[in-house]
């Protein structure tokens, strides 16, 4: 996987990208999520830990890229939420 194809693949897993018809963003880690039907893929979450393999490099220069650090934001951000009290996912 190219450093490229990582930052497209994060934004589909964040729904960030804007081809919304693409099966990905809409089976991607967020897009599984929304709405909510039972079923996890662990394989997005492996995905996203390849995705960062490729980017690792990429956390050590002095700017980081923007679209990288937004798409993870969401991907952490969201799920976080959706699962606390009162979020959509709440599990108690």
């Amino acid at each position: 996987m190219t450093k490229k194809e990582a930052l497209e693949l994060l934004s589909y897993h964040s729904g960030r990208n804007s081809d919304i018809y693409n099966e990905k963003w809409q089976s991607g880690f967020l897009g599984m999520l929304r709405p909510f039907t039972g079923r996890l893929s662990d394989g997005n979450f492996i995905e996203i830990m390849e995705c960062l393999k490729v980017l690792t490099s990429d956390f050590k220069n002095k700017e980081l890229n923007h679209d990288l650090i937004s798409d993870l934001w969401g991907i952490q951000y969201y799920s976080n939420m959706w699962v606390e009290k009162g979020g959509m996912l709440e599990t108690e």
